[in-house]
């Protein structure tokens, strides 16, 4: 091969690893982009050792394999160089199969993206968490979830040590349902919400915190 051959090729590499390197140049993951299906949707996780100036992570699905649409955010570290770990759980994700990708965002606006995760799904839900209220949450915790078929809900409140706090059974029809629970009264702490249809079972854990007007008497609640 010719000496200007060479030279080229050398020349071409150095770009090629330039633009290679920029792609991520923000961020060193330690664990790349996967996920795994559970029972209340698909929980994605990855993990960094390195991020210098990281904004934002932001989920991507395309449930029809082609049209990405953004499903959910998580807010980068900025500048670190510890391991930080990361996870999202789509709640939403329907079909046979689903396409996922991670886009990460610099803070001067410098895009990458990870490679296209499959995820093939094979459990059938009867029913999914579509939305919930903060996991903080003072006078009532809210579950909107997504019913595929008419059927009898039974939902079950406990508290750390176990113990039963309320357990009810709820008809619900095919299609959006909400849930609302009163925890105004309950003392601070943390509670897990199980719901539960025939044999499949979401549990949703939140903390029951005091209400701004109990901690600050004088200060009026604002009006919705």
């Amino acid at each position: 091969m010719s000496k200007p051959t060479l030279l080229k090729l050398f020349g071409l590499f150095c770009v090629f690893f330039l633009f290679a390197k920029n792609i991520d140049a923000g961020v060193i993951y330690e664990q790349k982009f996967r996920g795994e299906e559970q029972e209340m949707g698909v929980l994605l996780s990855w993990s960094t050792i390195l991020e210098e100036n990281n904004s934002l992570f932001i989920i991507e699905r395309a449930s029809d394999g082609s049209k990405y649409e953004s499903v959910g955010a998580v807010g980068g570290s900025g500048d670190s160089e510890k391991l930080t770990e990361y996870t999202f759980l789509d709640f939403d994700a329907s079909g046979a199969y689903v396409l996922y990708r991670l886009q990460q965002i610099d803070e001067d606006g410098t895009i990458s993206y990870s490679e296209p995760l499959f995820i093939n799904k094979v459990i059938e839900n009867q029913f999914t968490v579509a939305k919930m209220s903060n996991m903080m949450a003072a006078d009532n915790f809210e579950v909107t979830f997504d019913m595929m078929v008419d059927a009898n809900m039974e939902y079950h409140l406990t508290d750390a040590k176990g113990e039963t706090i309320i357990r009810e059974v709820m008809e619900v029809q095919k299609g959006i349902n909400d849930l609302i629970i009163d925890i105004a009264d309950l003392s601070a702490g943390t509670y897990k919400l199980m719901l539960r249809v025939d044999e499949e079972i979401e549990t949703l854990t939140f903390k029951k915190v005091r209400s701004t007007v109990q901690k600050n008497p004088d200060i009026a609640a604002k009006n919705k």
